[in-house]
């Protein structure tokens, strides 16, 4: 059996000079990441992790988490493996603070359903070629007269350009990625 990567939270306590109750806290809010075996690194004594958990108006919030341990705790639950109750909860909780935080932006008008908003594109486009297809049949008549020629024959060559205009646009596809 391997020898464990670090030290038992009492003794990491007793090193740092304060209580295993706020050690058990700042593993419980993420500020300490404890290694499998439920030790603590030793390399963290003297370092800044007290400081989410003072009781000086700091909330404790949940420190911030990338896209990269993200990703490698959801491919680790996919692959068998299972990360530390404390690295599980960080993430929820910033899962779910960051659902709240678009939830409240969405109230507010800060943002719009993709949905709703790819509707009324293709309502407004929908509108504009249908505006564009109807052009010749008003316009057709007004130029054939001023320029003394048939009224069919205009409106049908403005009717070709138009439809070959509309056509070279293509359908455009929503990317909203950006």
């Amino acid at each position: 059996m391997p020898a464990p990567l670090g030290i038992p939270v009492r003794e990491f306590a007793r090193r740092d000079g304060c209580s295993h109750t706020l050690v058990q806290k700042a593993i419980k809010t993420g500020h300490i990441v404890p290694f499998e075996d439920g030790t603590v690194d030793p390399a963290l004594i003297g370092t800044g992790w007290r400081a989410g958990n003072r009781r000086d108006g700091n909330d404790g919030a949940t420190p911030h988490i990338d896209r990269d341990t993200i990703d490698g705790f959801l491919n680790g639950l996919l692959n068998g493996k299972f990360g530390t109750q404390a690295a599980a909860e960080r993430i929820k909780e910033n899962a779910l603070a960051g659902l709240r935080a678009l939830e409240l932006q969405t109230k507010a008008g800060a943002l719009v359903d993709r949905e709703a908003a790819e509707a009324v594109f293709f309502e407004v486009a929908r509108a504009e070629r249908d505006a564009w297809m109807n052009w010749p049949a008003r316009v057709g008549p007004l130029l054939a007269a001023e320029f003394g020629i048939a009224a069919d024959k205009m409106t049908e060559a403005l009717t070709r350009h138009v439809h070959t205009e509309l056509a070279g646009r293509g359908d455009p596809e929503a990317d909203f990625t950006g």
